[in-house]
């Protein structure tokens, strides 16, 4: 083994461990903060409006999925030389995107390798696709965090400076999306098959949209265990799903998302209703998720041939 491989196995290796430590951290954190309030928590008493509303929420948030599916299903077209039917493609991403809740956050992408494989697509061409999707997902999502914060999404009674020097805020983003799109577009030159600009920017307004929808279902829920609606709290849905889907081998963001989302909800409603509506939001996100991959057992029927 080479000592650049050597090296790279170690970064991965101390990444994890670091992700691993955050989630522990962060989990440990939400533990408690439940069991102090646990009294209020378990007082909550909803009624069946109440549950109807979470049923609609689970329902909403699998079908926003489907944005996503499409985000990959045309990435895949842009890479491969020949075309995949929406009917593997779909049921390929519902079937393997429940895996991202296995330790390591990345056996979704090698279960979407071994399918696809499986019906003669490029493994170079499914791995560009791969990273354009992580790439699309975080430079959206930072985007959005960035923009609603920018302008005023910051909890009145929260300073974004407390968690984040605001200083540092700006031009760290601006280096990061600079190196991506860098790494974008060398790799976009280095492969025979490559997207569209119009594909990555349709691509681009699909994540945009599900970010929305993902935000638009916590803020629903906060709404129906507080009655606050604030749509600030979209943003700070958008920007816990960032931070938990960058932390190196957290299942599903687990851990990372509560703490964030906890942080920032109590500038709107008190710990207690935070923590009820994360939890809320946990299950409509997971069981989301669970029906996604159920819809794509049953609705699609894998194919081999091409369109």
């Amino acid at each position: 083994m080479t000592l650049p491989n050597k090296l790279g196995r170690g970064l991965r290796r101390a990444l994890r461990v670091i992700g691993w430590a955050i989630v522990a951290v962060t989990l440990y954190y939400f533990t408690v903060a439940v069991a102090q309030h646990w009294s209020q928590i378990a007082a909550w008493s909803p009624g069946w409006q109440a549950w109807a509303i979470v049923f609609a929420a689970i329902f909403f948030y699998s079908t926003a999925l489907l944005l996503l599916a499409e985000l990959w299903h045309g990435l895949v077209q842009g890479t491969q030389d020949q075309t995949f039917s929406r009917a593997l493609t779909f049921s390929t991403y519902s079937k393997t995107q429940i895996a991202k809740y296995l330790p390591g956050n990345v056996f979704q992408y090698l279960g979407r390798h071994i399918v696809m494989a499986d019906h003669g697509a490029s493994q170079g061409g499914l791995a560009l696709a791969n990273i354009l999707e992580i790439c699309t997902l975080i430079l959206v999502a930072g985007l959005f965090a960035l923009i609603g914060f920018t302008f005023g999404a910051a909890p009145h009674s929260l300073e974004i400076s407390e968690v984040i020097p605001i200083h540092w805020l700006v031009p760290t983003a601006m280096v990061i999306a600079i190196l991506m799109i860098i790494l974008i577009t060398r790799m976009l030159r280095a492969q025979p098959n490559t997207p569209s600009r119009q594909r990555l920017i349709y691509g681009s307004l699909l994540a945009s949209i599900f970010f929305l929808a993902m935000g638009f279902t916590l803020l629903v829920l906060v709404g129906l265990v507080s009655g606050d609606y604030d749509p600030a709290i979209i943003v700070i849905a958008v920007t816990s799903w960032l931070l938990g889907y960058v932390t190196p081998g957290a299942p599903g963001g687990i851990g990372i998302r509560e703490f964030v989302l906890l942080i920032f909800l109590q500038a709107y409603i008190s710990e207690a209703e935070a923590l009820i509506a994360i939890g809320l939001f946990r299950v409509v996100t997971s069981l989301g998720d669970l029906a996604f991959f159920i819809g794509g057992a049953f609705l699609w029927r894998i194919s081999p041939r091409v369109e």
